[in-house]
């Protein structure tokens, strides 16, 4: 396994993206690095033969932060983001937190920070509502956004779903904050196969988890592997695809 080298975003501050400071935080929904977000959605954009107007699906939200992050930094080739969870609580915040891809989201936002600062006069008020300024200069074009509640580890739960993903990007449950709803030992694979329904053969899936948890899907190729931190990171795609379907 490749030790992650940094290829795309070099070291910066990224804390106008901190969670908590424009994108909300919710409890119990792990943080992601904003640099290494930004890493991997550069490698799946190495394997894929599209650069704009990109759909990406992230089937564990969770709170969307990954998503929002991904959508203020690649605002211009993003053009829909999918998102989905099990919890409708989470769902409704990842809701919230898409919202701020687009101007009337950004303006809620604003007011609400302006109010926050007329009663507390806090710094860290302030200085999220400079952070949203600054951000709110990566607002090309708005993007649209479907958030929706399902089971990922329901085979059949995206069968009905009219779009197609050209970017799965998703940070599974796993540690102490988030576990996966099912006490299935095999969560991942289960997660590919169920998203089938919603990818081509051209489709790029980056999966990022921890090294106790294995994939091993004989549907997919694997393109990438590397090691951030904690965490692992496969890019993958898939081996063959039924022509009927393309």
């Amino acid at each position: 396994m490749n030790i992650m080298v940094y290829k795309f975003f070099q070291k910066d501050n990224y804390e106008d993206f901190s969670s908590g400071r424009v994108i909300s935080h919710k409890s119990k929904s792990p943080n992601f690095p904003v640099r290494l977000a930004g890493e991997i959605f550069c490698r799946c954009l190495e394997h894929i033969n599209k650069t704009n107007n990109l759909c990406i699906y992230d089937p564990c939200c969770g709170s969307a932060y990954l998503l929002t992050v991904l959508g203020f930094l690649f605002n211009e080739k993003i053009s829909a983001i999918y998102a989905s969870d099990i919890e409708k609580e989470f769902a409704d915040f990842a809701r919230n937190n898409l919202s701020l891809l687009s101007i009337n989201g950004l303006e809620k936002r604003k007011n609400n920070l302006m109010e926050l600062i007329k009663k507390y006069n806090k710094q860290s008020h302030i200085a999220a509502l400079n952070s949203l300024n600054r951000i709110s200069e990566y607002i090309k074009h708005e993007i649209k956004a479907d958030i929706f509640i399902t089971d990922i580890l329901n085979k059949n739960s995206l069968g009905n779903k009219m779009f197609c993903s050209d970017i799965v990007i998703t940070d599974v449950p796993y540690g102490s904050l988030v576990t996966w709803s099912d006490k299935t030992n095999d969560p991942i694979n289960i997660l590919l196969d169920t998203i089938i329904p919603i990818i081509n053969k051209n489709t790029i899936i980056a999966i990022i988890h921890n090294r106790n948890q294995k994939i091993s899907n004989a549907q997919y190729n694997r393109a990438d592997k590397f090691k951030a931190g904690h965490r692992v990171v496969e890019i993958m795609r898939l081996k063959d695809y039924p022509e009927e379907i393309l």
